[in-house]
């Protein structure tokens, strides 16, 4: 039975006496630890002095020492109410237009899917022409974060019909663009977040199901930076109109959230002494 009592500030967790601890990586305890944070761990552990068969006791013991309450789980890897730029492209032979009128516009995370301007290779329905909708937002998980963008057109048309052409040129393929010109922020300061993996997802009726799945990890830097220049999608046949992006990250601890976990520590040896 898992202990849930000690949460660090990376994500990792003690276990107790039945599993020790699983960090962001899921290594247990007694395994090559990667993390200095698997030493402290064991130290904690070791360290133990109250002696009870009561594991709520046992497991709240170091929290108690010091009377602060439990570190989260997981840490966030994006800033609160951040912005990130989202944009769809088309190409020709010689040349690149914006799909959306806006160009990469600025959507801020966590809200309804808002337009990025109109979908200037859609026919106009009633009279006007639909919209280039987009929405991102971040999933905290226990060991990971991922953030997701959705990018679609509001009438369901596709983002690059076959055979659409404009002032001469045909346009044969298309991208997306994600936080060109204004990056995701990261929490802490912090230029970067270590990618674990990144892929998208294409649906042709407006995100009921996917019909392709592909990685897109090999196609971004790691640390990454939060700008994503997209992948060229050149098989117009397949009337995509929705995409999904996901970027799986590392969590990004807040500032002073190690200190205090060394801090924490330091408390327990001296009360001991």
């Amino acid at each position: 039975m898992i202990d849930p009592f000690f949460r660090c500030a990376i994500g990792a967790r003690w276990m107790g006496r039945c599993g020790g601890c699983v960090d962001v990586f899921g290594v247990q305890r007694g395994d090559s630890a990667p993390d200095p944070v698997m030493v402290w761990a064991d130290f904690f552990r070791k360290e133990q002095t109250v002696r009870t068969s009561s594991i709520v006791t046992n497991s709240f013991f170091l929290a108690s020492l010091v009377g602060v309450p439990q570190l989260a789980f997981a840490d966030a890897s994006v800033v609160a109410g951040d912005t990130a730029a989202i944009a769809l492209k088309m190409y020709s032979d010689s040349s690149s237009q914006f799909i959306n009128t806006n160009g990469n516009e600025k959507v801020k995370r966590a809200q309804a899917a808002v337009s990025i301007g109109q979908n200037t290779t859609g026919l106009p329905i009633g009279g006007n022409k639909g919209q280039i909708m987009a929405s991102w937002d971040e999933i905290v998980g226990t060991t990971t974060n991922t953030i997701v963008v959705n990018i679609f057109t509001s009438d369901g048309q596709t983002f690059l019909p076959e055979g659409y052409s404009a002032n001469g040129q045909l346009f044969t393929f298309w991208n997306w663009n994600f936080g060109v010109g204004d990056s995701v922020t990261w929490r802490a300061g912090a230029a970067t977040a270590d990618l674990i993996q990144a892929r998208f997802q294409l649906s042709s009726n407006s995100g009921a199901d996917f019909f392709q799945t592909k990685s897109m990890t090999a196609n971004l830097t790691d640390p990454w930076t939060g700008t994503d220049q997209g992948l060229t999608q050149a098989d117009l046949t397949l009337g995509v109109n929705y995409v999904r992006l996901s970027y799986e990250v590392a969590p990004i601890p807040a500032p002073g959230a190690l200190g205090l976990l060394g801090c924490v520590g330091l408390v327990a040896v001296r009360r001991r002494r």
